[in-house]
């Protein structure tokens, strides 16, 4: 038996940076119990099985010879140990694997293979022995320790004892022949089932490779395609097939460079690796342009690397997409650019707060330079108190603004809305903030002044209508003074005026009734806008009849509803008022009896309604259709006590109170057509 120290588990924790490889030594073994023979060369392969499962390897053992040999074995075992650690120590691997293994681990390990040995040869418990020895082959074959290295070891051992039975003092031949055949078959089958062992391991560390590798390739971010010395594709992974758009079906046997490139530069291409027999790099990280199998032209990187195989060499492409990449950075430039352009401070920081980048629209707000900022503390720089942000301390994956008021160079504060995001890094990780800092310094004065305007406004306002109210009580309480005179005066004056006088007396009260109108409307028009009633659902069919049910309409004036007019959510009040006025402006001011008014609405959008209130009558020329929605004009010619010159005012100002708009057109019929809008509101 071979006794030097077996590979042990602190041996397989890296003391040895061995890979586990093929030997490259063409040893052919021979498998005793099966007669078959195996080159190294065909490892690749998997192993035959013996032909007849039946043979044991322990049906051919001599008993006599294994005793003979068990003899020989105890009586110079620690001679030939001895000898075969001298012989090992010379071997880089074994000397290491001694060096590396403590003193009394090496005992235990002989004495238990002498255990096994003897319990074999003398007892006939062959399992455990053979057991221990596929396991010691297993682990070889981890640590790639050549096979040459063990048969240098074997013949030793063999020698060794062969020349210490030679030269024993009165041993027949015949002894000498017997205790030789017993070494040698203990010998042979210790070697098969290590060798045994061993290929077993090399193979299924062979096939997790190759697996290892084949999804490697399948996975790689890259396209590669392989080909052959002609030129043609003899595989590719589904990177390639997504990048440029064909199948590895397609693909197989045609010529990589025409697959692959524009017309232009396809022969170019394939100078790459013609005429050039040697292996390695052919070329790496070439920019050109790639075309995909519907034609786009696109750029790529190019990577080509020849292979040996056998006699023959094989090629390998790597080739990246660069489309994304150039969009990408593309996308950088114009962000660059814009950060550069930007008059707002555009700054990044990190989880301490330490400036990363500052740009010239934070040097222009800050007065500190780039190279000043760049590495400092930047609540150091702009900080106005000693306590620092929460944004700053933590910063959190959170898009947040915040107004705040940051310190200049000189000294002056600056009004500023900031703009936080996270800063992560290409992980997601979140590093530090970014953020954008804005000069409101205006913004606030703007707002300032504007809050004090609104108040002078609503000041005025609420002034405004105090005096009016107050003007339209005070005055019409003389009018209704001179109204009650003048109709005490015709009273008394009724037997005896003339019908002059009568007729001024009564124009006199008609002109108090004018102006007494005239008060209500005005005071009416300067509550326009003021007063906020609650939005309702306003049925404009029920509204409009309402209002006509309301006014004496003669029997030979008509009004018509051309179309069924929508159901709004507004207000109530201020849309009757509209419609009312407008509808009695139709009738008041129309010169026949026979007249005819239509009523008409449209949907101009999901809140907006267009409503048109069409007549026959005189019409109003064009020039003075603006006129007509000024306060106090009457655009008839004649005085009318009804008609106070407000009304169309109000209507303007109640619909674009309501935020809708109002015109005045000629309706098809030669008269006047009132065009107004009207928002609703969902709900």
């Amino acid at each position: 038996m071979v006794v030097i120290p077996s590979p042990s588990t602190k041996c397989l924790e890296g003391q040895l940076t061995c890979k586990p490889k093929i030997d490259d030594c063409a040893i052919y073994l021979r498998w005793k119990h099966c007669g078959s023979v195996r080159p190294f060369d065909t490892l690749t392969e998997p192993m035959s099985e013996p032909t007849d499962s039946s043979i044991s390897p322990l049906d051919s053992a001599n008993p006599r010879a294994l005793e003979a040999y068990a003899t020989v074995e105890a009586r110079y075992r620690e001679d030939v140990r001895t000898h075969l650690q001298e012989v090992a120590a010379r071997d880089p691997i074994f000397r290491h694997l001694m060096e590396s293994t403590p003193e009394e681990v090496q005992k235990e390990q002989q004495a238990r293979a002498t255990a096994l040995l003897e319990g074999a040869l003398r007892r006939g418990e062959w399992e455990p022995y053979l057991a221990d020895l596929r396991m010691q082959g297993a682990i070889y074959a981890q640590m790639g320790i050549p096979t040459a290295s063990w048969y240098q070891i074997l013949s030793e051992f063999r020698a060794h004892l062969t020349m210490k039975l030679a030269r024993e003092p009165g041993i027949t031949v015949e002894r000498v022949c017997t205790a030789l055949e017993g070494m040698n078959w203990v010998a042979d089958l210790g070697m098969s089932q290590i060798i045994e062992a061993y290929l077993s391991t090399k193979e299924a560390s062979i096939r997790a490779e190759q697996e290892r590798q084949r999804q490697i390739f399948a996975g790689a971010p890259d396209a590669i395609i392989t080909f052959d010395q002609s030129g043609a594709v003899t595989g590719a992974n589904p990177e390639a097939e997504r990048t440029f758009g064909w199948s590895v079906a397609d693909a197989l046997g045609r010529p990589w460079h025409e697959l692959l490139f524009p017309d232009d530069i396809s022969g170019a291409m394939a100078e790459v690796v013609n005429d050039n027999s040697s292996t390695g790099i052919m070329c790496s990280g070439l920019n050109t342009q790639g075309r995909r199998f519907d034609q786009l032209i696109f750029p790529l990187e190019l990577t080509v690397v020849a292979l040996p195989r056998g006699d023959h060499r094989e090629y390998c492409a790597f080739i990246r997409d660069l489309s994304g990449q150039t969009k990408a950075q593309s996308d950088q430039r114009l962000l660059a650019s814009i950060v550069q352009a930007s008059t707002d401070a555009i700054v990044s920081v990190d989880r301490l707060g330490t400036v990363l980048s500052w740009n010239p629209g934070a040097e222009n707000m800050y007065g500190h330079a780039s190279e000043e900022a760049l590495g400092a503390d930047f609540w150091t720089l702009v900080g106005t108190g000693s306590h620092r942000p929460t944004w700053l301390v933590e910063p959190t994956d959170q898009r947040r603004e915040i107004e705040m008021v940051h310190r200049r160079r000189d000294g002056s504060r600056v009004d500023v809305s900031v703009a936080l995001a996270p800063l992560c890094a290409a992980d997601g990780h979140t590093i530090g903030t970014a953020l954008i800092a804005r000069d409101i310094g205006e913004r606030i004065q703007a707002a300032k002044a504007l809050a004090e305007k609104t108040q002078q406004l609503e000041r005025s306002n609420r002034e405004l209508q105090d005096f009016v109210y107050a003007a339209s009580h005070d005055l019409r309480a003389p009018l209704r003074a001179v109204d009650h005179l003048s109709s005490f005066l015709a009273e008394d004056l009724e037997q005896v005026a003339t019908g002059d006088s009568l007729e001024h007396l009564a124009l006199l009260r008609r002109r108090v009734q004018h102006m007494s109108k005239m008060i209500t409307d005005l005071l009416e028009y300067s509550r326009i806008g003021h007063r906020q009633q609650a939005r309702e659902h306003v049925d404009c069919n029920t509204l409009v009849a309402d209002i006509l049910n309301a006014i004496e309409i003669p029997s030979t004036f008509t009004y018509v509803v051309k179309t069924r007019l929508p159901v709004l959510h507004t207000q109530r009040a201020p849309l009757q008022q509209v419609f009312a006025n407008v509808l009695e402006n139709a009738l008041k001011h129309h010169d026949r009896q026979d007249g005819r008014v239509e009523v008409s609405a449209q949907q101009l959008s999901d809140q907006l309604y267009e409503f048109t209130i069409s007549d026959d009558g005189p019409g109003i020329v064009p020039r003075h259709r603006e006129r007509a929605f000024r306060m106090f004009q009457t655009l008839g010619g004649k005085e009318k006590p009804h008609s106070s010159g407000i009304g169309l005012a109000m209507v303007k100002k109640t619909i674009e109170s309501a935020g809708g708009t109002v015109e005045l057109r000629e309706s098809p019929a030669g008269g006047v057509e009132f065009v107004f809008t009207w928002p609703t509101v969902p709900g």
